[in-house]
């Protein structure tokens, strides 16, 4: 005949006898210390930007670009602005809906402007190319990257609704 114990058994079992010996039988344990305890809980965090190839400006440019995506994806949702074809956003139409927002609409585009312009201008410095050239590029990019419907200007100029 073979006894089989379940781990739940050993340890109800430990705990009893633990229970049932005397208190004396165990050393004392003292808790008090010669000098007051210091703990260090000083947390130091680095977050290093992830560089992808052809990827996003890194630092500020990045981030303030990042906080405001949905902002410039509502504008061109709703058909107030559109990619222009050196890759910067243009306003193209203000619609009824739209109508006292003229102010914030101008802050939003001057706003990603200013900082696509910082990040071409470090992408034109570190690839050693003209701007004009990594404009063209991104621009391309930008076009192929809108939605059905979003305003985009072509090479040559014209404004059409993407397909």
């Amino acid at each position: 005949m073979t006894w089989r114990t379940s781990p739940i058994e050993v340890a109800a079992a430990a705990i009893a006898l633990a229970a049932l010996t005397p208190a004396c039988s165990i050393p004392p344990v003292r808790l008090e210390t010669p000098e007051p305890m210091k703990i260090d809980v000083s947390v130091k965090v680095d977050i290093a930007p992830i560089k992808k190839e052809g990827g996003d400006a890194e630092g500020p440019v990045g981030t303030s670009r990042r906080t405001r995506m949905e902002e410039v994806q509502n504008l061109k949702n709703s058909r107030v602005v559109g990619e222009n074809n050196k890759g910067y956003l243009a306003l193209r139409d203000v619609p009824p809906a739209w109508k006292g927002q003229e102010e914030y609409i101008k802050r939003v585009i001057e706003a990603e402007n200013n900082d696509r312009q910082v990040m071409y201008s470090n992408r034109a410095r570190d690839e050693k190319k003209a701007l004009e050239e990594i404009e063209k590029t991104l621009a391309a990019q930008w076009r192929e990257k809108s939605f059905r419907g979003e305003w985009i200007q072509t090479p040559e100029g014209e404004w059409r609704a993407k397909d």
